[in-house]
């Protein structure tokens, strides 16, 4: 329907709307006077609706032209930063709905662009800020950097600053933890003989790899001072016990010569200490002792566990039950020992857990272990095996009386109690 039938159409409604209230008032004898007046109000009612649409109508078009006025604004600031041509506006007609739009919707794409940008620059600054952190460092000052986009010049050499400290950071933190590891490595045999105040007990316990842990030149500088000071203590207490060493050994080959064995302690110790091998070779020796012990705690259960075993003959089963004692008091000394070799051994930074693996990949103090279980178990099962046995045995062998008196006073009493009447059941 066009807008000139919408008007006609109008118009005829107007009319016959007039022609109604006429019949209305009619109905009613209304007067000239009155009806003069109510015509009047209804007039008044049709052009107070006609200026109210028409002002709605004005309004709408004014905040078209503001909305456009600022999306223009906000268009060309952002299209300022990212250094684009401005919007091209001669393709749709200018204060219309068309052009508002058109700029609302690149308003939109810039907007998401900008927080795109902002959000990678924020992380950018995020990430420099830590750095610096970890260096003891000031970190740049940049104002609003969560608001507006900075130029891509300050944005490269922030990248390139981050980079640089990042190098820095792996470069310091490889430093450190090199530096603690020697430091830890040298205190160890020394504890018992230096004094280290709290400040570098602290920088032996740190752990540098986790995040925000400071690797600043004033750390770097007392581990250095440290690694000095326990290199110096090192070497000290190195020669002191490669002196004693060598003494012992002295000794041990002059007795070893009087006892016509020369050459069996040569296998074993070496002429000069080394602190670097011997202490694998300590667990190995701990491991061959630890399986000895287990070898003969089985082997004395498995002699207990003989039906002719508890024949005091001698006195070697006293003898045989000492031993027994012996050996439950050695099996967890002999393990604490492994366990705390092992863990000393692997304190070591060249040390490698693989150099201990056994048996099914696991270490020795885990092997050993498994071994005990396993015992137990078969024990246990061989425990529950022989009760069985003894259950099945006794249940089909009648207990045997007593005496030839209990056998006579039982067939007195089943007598009698055979011989009476049964109970009437009146």
């Amino acid at each position: 329907m066009s807008v000139d039938d919408s008007v006609a159409q109008l118009i005829m409604r107007i009319h016959s709307s007039m022609d109604r209230l006429r019949q209305i008032w009619d109905g009613v004898g209304m007067d000239q006077k009155t009806r003069d007046c109510r015509t009047q109000t209804a007039y008044i009612h049709f052009y107070t609706l006609l200026d109210d649409i028409v002002q709605a109508e004005e309004d709408m078009a004014s905040g078209v032209a503001s909305d456009i006025e600022a999306h223009r604004l906000a268009v060309a600031d952002l299209r300022s930063m990212f250094q684009m041509p401005k919007f091209n506006e001669e393709r749709y007609a200018p204060g219309s709905i068309s052009l508002l739009k058109a700029l609302d919707k690149e308003l939109s794409m810039l907007s998401k662009r900008r927080d795109e940008v902002v959000a990678s620059q924020v992380q950018e600054y995020e990430m420099v800020r830590e750095l610096c952190f970890r260096l003891d460092i000031d970190p740049p000052v940049h104002k609003d950097i969560s608001l507006n986009i900075l130029p891509k010049n300050e944005l490269k050499e922030l990248e390139n600053r981050r980079k640089e400290m990042c190098k820095q950071v792996n470069h310091r933190l490889k430093t450190a933890v090199h530096l603690q590891s020697m430091c830890r490595k040298m205190y160890t045999p020394v504890r018992k003989s230096v004094t280290c105040t709290a400040e570098q007990e602290n920088l032996l316990n740190t752990d540098f790899t986790v995040p925000f842990s400071i690797v600043s030149d004033v750390v770097l500088q007392a581990l250095e001072d440290l690694h000095q000071y326990l290199e110096t203590e090192y070497n000290s207490w190195l020669d002191q016990i490669s002196f004693q060493y060598a003494e012992l050994m002295i000794q041990l080959k002059e007795l070893s010569t009087k006892c016509v064995c020369s050459d069996q302690y040569s296998k074993v110790y070496p002429d000069n200490f080394d602190i670097e091998n011997q202490s694998l070779e300590d667990i190995e020796k701990l491991s061959a002792e630890m399986v000895a012990i287990m070898e003969e705690k089985l082997e004395l259960e498995h002699q207990a566990s003989c039906p002719n075993f508890y024949n005091n003959r001698g006195g070697q089963l006293n003898v045989f039950l000492k031993r027994q004692k012996q050996i439950a008091v050695a099996v967890p000394q002999a393990l604490k020992e492994l366990n705390h070799a092992v863990h000393m051994y692997l304190e070591e930074e060249d040390n490698a857990v693989e150099d201990l693996l056994v048996e099914e990949g696991i270490l020795p103090e885990e092997y050993v272990q498994y071994l005990i279980k396993q015992h137990e178990d078969h024990k246990q099962l061989r425990l529950k095996k022989l009760e069985s046995s003894a259950k099945c045995v006794a249940g089909q062998i009648t207990t045997p009386f007593k005496s030839p008196a209990s056998r006579r006073i039982l067939a007195t009493t089943q007598a009698l109690t055979l011989s009476q009447p049964p109970e009437s059941l009146d």
